[in-house]
């Protein structure tokens, strides 16, 4: 009697733990919206502002840095080889980024110039930190999502300032000047992680044990706790912003059609190499605090609307796929298979 107990115990802490790692995503953004708008709308909060704006710039980089070498840590180098989806996804990155940017400079007196600018910037904009984490809850290929993040990221960083020079806009005085400033943000949260993942594992066999077993959903749940703050960041941009209610709506469609599009393209251009959902985060899952950033440094503020609106739609379909995932992997153990893993 006292085993069927504990068994039943057992059940509901699996089903507890089973329902939070499902709608985890959701539930940060949920809690990400609450906290902001509770700042936001009382006044007797704005002393303690300064204070959690210093943390969350604090420690953000941090939990995003450890996120990445958790998640890094179950990647090997020899099973990091390019496939031919990331160069097509490296392609419409840049391609299509470049096609909207000539429409610009080809029409200067467009009415349409923030939306396009801001279209841009949701396509070109790397791929996010994240993707790797969130991609191997999903059964996705955590090394290739791995080659593609660094690969994606060093295609924005030479895209980025060449594309956008034809709008004349920069942060620096020559290409290699802005070539390094986006390098020098991209370098330490990227590059730096996966150089540490690699000397524990070739180094510090024990370590790298503890970490892939007793740490091995770490990287997920940094991540949830820093969709906290990313939520709040992505509600001060949207809040905060001074456009009129027509743009607004435009700038919040574009956000979740890119989202959309982006991530719809990479499924179908990973599905050839049966990597639907690594290519889908690739090309869906952008490192959109980054992206906000490239648009107030490189165009027009009202265009960093549409990145931090998809922030939010990003994290939405992703917490939909953990769903989906979540059942179609309970369907497969009744038929007696392990979870799908590409």
């Amino acid at each position: 009697m006292h085993r069927v107990e504990k068994e039943r115990a057992l059940s509901g802490r699996e089903r507890f733990a089973r329902l939070s790692r499902t709608y985890s995503l959701p539930l940060a953004i949920g809690l990400g919206t609450v906290i902001f708008f509770i700042f936001h709308y009382t006044p007797g909060l704005n002393p303690l502002k300064p204070t959690v704006h210093y943390l969350v710039d604090t420690f953000t980089p941090f939990l995003i840095f450890t996120m990445l070498f958790t998640s890094f840590c179950k990647v090997e180098l020899r099973q990091m080889k390019p496939h031919l989806w990331q160069f097509y996804l490296i392609a419409f990155q840049l391609s299509v980024s470049l096609g909207l940017v000539l429409i610009v400079v080809c029409n200067p007196g467009t009415p349409y110039k923030t939306e396009i600018e801001s279209a841009v910037a949701c396509i070109i904009c790397p791929t996010a930190a994240a993707a790797a984490a969130i991609g191997g809850k999903l059964g996705g290929n955590e090394s290739a999502m791995t080659t593609y993040t660094l690969m994606s990221n060093l295609a924005a960083a030479v895209g980025i300032p060449l594309i956008f020079s034809l709008l004349g806009s920069s942060v620096a005085d020559s290409f290699l000047d802005s070539f390094f400033i986006i390098m020098r943000r991209v370098f330490p949260i990227i590059v730096l992680p996966l150089i540490l993942a690699f000397l524990v594992r070739y180094g510090f066999k024990k370590l790298h044990h503890f970490i892939i077993t007793d740490l091995k959903d770490a990287a997920f749940y940094l991540w949830v706790i820093t969709l906290v703050s990313v939520t709040g960041t992505a509600w001060s941009n949207i809040v905060n912003a001074r456009e009129d209610a027509l743009t607004m709506c435009a700038l919040v469609g574009i956000g979740f059609i890119t989202c959309a599009v982006q991530f719809g393209l990479g499924k179908f251009m990973g599905h050839r190499e049966g990597q639907r959902i690594s290519a889908g985060q690739g090309l869906g899952q952008k490192n959109m605090v980054f992206g906000i950033w490239v648009v107030y440094s490189f165009l027009s503020p009202a265009a960093a609307i549409a990145p931090g609106c998809y922030m939010l739609w990003q994290n939405l379909v992703n917490g939909v796929q953990l769903a989906y995932k979540e059942r179609f992997d309970r369907k497969r153990a009744a038929r007696g298979l392990p979870p799908y893993r590409e």
